[in-house]
């Protein structure tokens, strides 16, 4: 199907649903499409909770009170042990359970549980190139593309924001690559490439580099001291793209948000071998394309 539906074309105004989830990518998805609902019960974990208690969600104290309460379930797919477990525990309820597709990437793994293979119910996604890669991945399974109520919140917020500073700015959203390219882990790779264009273009900059949620910013202080020009940043998500001037990353689904909100965005990809999925195929090389 290719309209965008919202809530309420999918559920009707007395269905009871339950959101389970803990990536923060489908938590941001699940809590804005449904923070207008009235009927909702949550069971999470960390960094989800956190979203879904900033827009008042009712949270439950276990999975069971959620599978409970509802005729209609929603699960997050990050990738983890907590979503899996619940996705393969809700397919045995009488509900009605969707499955949520953020980002573009490891669709099959995503339903893979130790030796078993999770065969999804219905299927939940908020754009088209989603859509498109379920229907590919999933030919016998539904699909039902949302409108991105959290892009649009994003943009909202982003148009509410003037920015503070003069100084050309540059937000570098934070991917934790590990694997080795030339010798080095492959997100200090790419931005080791990226300062090094920028400190010959600009004589004067600011980078704020922005972790994952999963990430600990203790581990990034010693980096960010060695780097002139350099900060952490613990903003909100809109804050940083309102406050900076310029986007870059490898292939975070957040660049994708950003490039909805008129900003100028790059990858910093270096590897042609390294693929980059939906729309961030599609964003210019940092390296070929930057020029002042």
């Amino acid at each position: 199907m290719s309209e965008f539906l919202s809530v309420t074309d999918l559920f009707s105004s007395n269905a009871k649903i339950g959101l389970i989830s803990k990536d923060a990518g489908s938590s941001n998805l699940i809590a804005h499409a449904f923070a207008d609902y009235p009927n909702t019960l949550v069971y999470c974990e960390e960094p989800g909770k956190t979203i879904f208690l900033s827009l008042g969600f009712p949270l439950a104290s276990c999975a069971n009170d959620v599978f409970n309460f509802s005729n209609n379930l929603i699960i997050g797919t990050g990738g983890s042990d907590f979503e899996k477990a619940h996705l393969q525990m809700a397919l045995q309820t009488d509900s009605t359970t969707y499955s949520v597709l953020d980002h573009w990437i490891h669709y099959e793994s995503r339903f893979e549980f130790g030796e078993a293979r999770i065969n999804p119910n219905k299927l939940l996604v908020f754009d088209e190139d989603a859509r498109d890669l379920a229907q590919l991945k999933f030919p016998h399974t539904s699909v039902f593309c949302l409108a991105n109520k959290y892009q649009e919140a994003i943009q909202s917020q982003v148009r509410s924001f003037s920015k503070k500073t003069s100084t050309f700015t540059f937000l570098y959203i934070h991917e934790n690559f590990t694997h080795k390219f030339e010798g080095k882990e492959y997100w200090k790779a790419c931005f080791e490439r990226f300062y090094s264009k920028v400190c010959r273009l600009h004589s004067k900059f600011l980078i704020r580099l922005r972790i994952h949620p999963k990430d600990n910013p203790k581990d990034f202080i010693q980096f960010v001291s060695e780097l002139s020009g350099v900060v952490l940043s613990n903003s909100d998500l809109a804050i940083d793209i309102a406050q900076s001037d310029i986007i870059v990353g490898i292939r975070s689904a957040a660049l994708e948000v950003a490039r909805s909100c008129g900003k100028p965005v790059y990858t910093l990809n270096i590897c042609s071998n390294f693929a980059l999925p939906g729309p961030i195929s599609r964003l210019p090389e940092f390296q070929d394309a930057y020029v002042l």
